[in-house]
Parts: C-alpha cells; sequence; structure tokens
C-alpha cells in the first residue's frame, strides 16, 4: 500500500491526461486568435403568407408554435451555395481567414492543410452557418471571423445578395413569360404602326384625309342622282303619254341626259375608290384588332406581375447583424475543462 505510487507521478497520467491538457491550455488561453461572431435573425415568407406571419408571430407570443417556410430552406441553400460563395469576393475572405492561428485558420488542419478554392468554400461554410427555430420560424445566421467588422459587414453583404436572390427564387416561370409579353407586345405594337402607316399611305393615295366619310359621300351622292332620274324619268314618261311632241318632254329628255352623265361619272368615282376603300376598311380592322390585342396584353402584363409579387419570397430582419465588441471563442474554459475531463477518464480506462 505504501508502495503505491500517486496518480499524478506516474507517466502514463502525463502522456494520456497531463500534457494534452497543458497543450490545450496553452493553445486555448494564450496562442489561439479571438474570434468573433455576428449573428442576425430573419424570416422569410411569400407574399401569401404575410397576413399569416403576422398572426403566427401573435401566437409565438403566446407560447404558440410555427414553422420555417419553404423560403428559409431556399435561404439556407444559398447562403452555403457556389453563387454566394462567389459574390463575397473570395480573395478577400482567404485574406482574412488566412490570418489566425496555425489551428482555426484556413490553410490549417481545418483545411486539410490545403489553400485552394474549393477547400476556401468548404471552410466558408464551416465559418458561415444559418440555423432554423422549428417553433418559431426564424432563421439564425452566424458568421465567425477574426474581426468585429469583418463579419459584420460580411453578415451584411450575404442579408443583401439573399434579398436580391429570394426575389427571384420561385418566379423563373412568370419571369419566362414576362419576357413572352413583353415580346408579344413589341410585335402588335410594330403591327399597329405598321397598319397606321397602311392607312395613312391610302389617305395619301386618294389625296383624302377622311377616306370612309369620302367615300360614303361619293356613295350617298350616287344614290340620290339615281333617286332624281328614276323620278323624272317617270315624270317624262308620263309627259310623253300625255304630249307626245310638247316642248316639256325635250326639257325632261335634256335632265335625264345630264343625269345619266353624272350618273355615269359617279359610278366611275365609285369604281376607283372602291379598291382603295376596301383596302382601306381592312387596315381599319387590323388596327382596331392591333389595339384589343395591345390592351389584351397589357391585362396579362398586369396579372404576371401580380403573380411574379405573389410567387416570389421577401426576406424581413428580425435582428440586424451584430456588431460584436468582444470576441466569443475559443471558449477556452469550456474546452480545456472538456479535454481534462475526457483525457482522465481515459486515463482511468487505460489503466
Amino acid at each position: 500500500m505504501g508502495t503505491e505510487t500517486i496518480f499524478y507521478k506516474k507517466k502514463m497520467f502525463w502522456w494520456i491526461c497531463g500534457i494534452p491538457s497543458l497543450v490545450s491550455c496553452f493553445y486555448l488561453f494564450i496562442w489561439a486568435t479571438p474570434r468573433y461572431e455576428s449573428t442576425a435573425v430573419v424570416r422569410v415568407y411569400g407574399a401569401g403568407q404575410d397576413s399569416s406571419g403576422s398572426g403566427s408571430a401573435a401566437m409565438e407570443g403566446m407560447g404558440g408554435a410555427g414553422t420555417a417556410s419553404s423560403g428559409s430552406y431556399v435561404l439556407a441553400q444559398y447562403i452555403a451555395s457556389w453563387d454566394a460563395f462567389q459574390k463575397l469576393d473570395p480573395e478577400k475572405l482567404q485574406q482574412h481567414w488566412s490570418s489566425g492561428d496555425l489551428i482555426s485558420r484556413f490553410g490549417g488542419p481545418l483545411s486539410l492543410f490545403s489553400s485552394n478554392k474549393m477547400r476556401l468554400w468548404g471552410y466558408y461554410q464551416y465559418r458561415v452557418k444559418p440555423s432554423f427555430n422549428e417553433e418559431s420560424g426564424l432563421l439564425t445566421l452566424t458568421v465567425d471571423g477574426y474581426s468585429s467588422d469583418f463579419v459584420t459587414q460580411l453578415n451584411k453583404d450575404l442579408l443583401d445578395f439573399s434579398r436580391e436572390k429570394l426575389a427571384h427564387s420561385g418566379t423563373k416561370a412568370d419571369q419566362a413569360e414576362y419576357a413572352m409579353l413583353l415580346r408579344k407586345i413589341h410585335t402588335d405594337n410594330e403591327s399597329l404602326d405598321a397598319d397606321l402607316e397602311r392607312i395613312s399611305a391610302l389617305q395619301k393615295k386618294a389625296g383624302i384625309s377622311d377616306l370612309k366619310s369620302a367615300y360614303q359621300d361619293v356613295l350617298s351622292t350616287l344614290s340620290a342622282t339615281e333617286r332624281a332620274r328614276v323620278d323624272i324619268g317617270t315624270r317624262a314618261a308620263a309627259t310623253a303619254f300625255l304630249a307626245e311632241r310638247g316642248q316639256q318632254i325635250e326639257v325632261l329628255k335634256t335632265q335625264l341626259s345630264s343625269l345619266d352623265r353624272e350618273i355615269a361619272k359617279q359610278k366611275d368615282t365609285v369604281a376607283r375608290q372602291s379598291s382603295v376603300y376596301k383596302a382601306y376598311n381592312q387596315a381599319e380592322e387590323r388596327v382596331d384588332q392591333d389595339i384589343k390585342n395591345i390592351v389584351l396584353d397589357e391585362k396579362n402584363m398586369l396579372e404576371n406581375e401580380k403573380s411574379i409579387i405573389r410567387d416570389a419570397y421577401y426576406l424581413d430582419v428580425i435582428e440586424e447583424p451584430v456588431h460584436p465588441t468582444n470576441p466569443t471563442r475559443p471558449l477556452a474554459l469550456m474546452w480545456t475543462a472538456i479535454i481534462l475531463c475526457v483525457s482522465f477518464i481515459l486515463y482511468l480506462i487505460v489503466k
């Protein structure tokens, strides 16, 4: 009993428990670069969820439960994506995250001592973490780095890029329809311009600005002349019957001859203008149809814009990115205690 060595005097204790604990203390309390965390809390919703979201927020305040929207998962996927990483200036990210201590920095064990762009992307996903609160439906974005200014600005940039991305998520079909409607409106406007040009050309050809009214006037004049000829012809026949050789019949015959010439002239005018009027009438009908098409296109465009608003996701910032005043990591006391306890348990098992 008296010869039994105290545990802390044994070499095995120092190899398994003592040295690892001292090394971890040296790293965590002296060598490790202090790290700052900036957090932001956001809510993602669709236009149709806006009013219901307000109600759910009220219920949450009374102890109710909510659920994360599909937009929250879209946001989380986007934050971790290559596109978001590329937008954040990878060279600037590498420069900052390479400035820490040997263990935690980029290019150290966490990136398998590699410094290529794909490893940087993986390191970025390790330092930028979105997390869900399934009860409230809120998403918390945490950014970890070696400078309070850096993590705060990176958090703000991510929220700005995400807001822009979410505004277009879920609306690709609507955007394609919008582009198609723009092309159709452009085509219908071109058709309207062409038909108006055709009407202008016909007016110049006829030398009349209101060709339709002028043509109707010619037809009215022709009709009136024909009615006058019928009237005079009837009177001439009656006069011829009553006074076969009288003076009055000669006057009526002269009037009939004059009316025949006028009718022939009017018919000639109608014959010449009828083809022009027909083309003019067709052009007017096409203009009316073009205008109806444009009105319908604009109505469809308005419905499409409403659909884009309805299908898009929107981001409400519940808590702006926090600008940390003090480092929050590497949590030296906690990790020292964990390492000491684990190594001591391991020592007890091995001995």
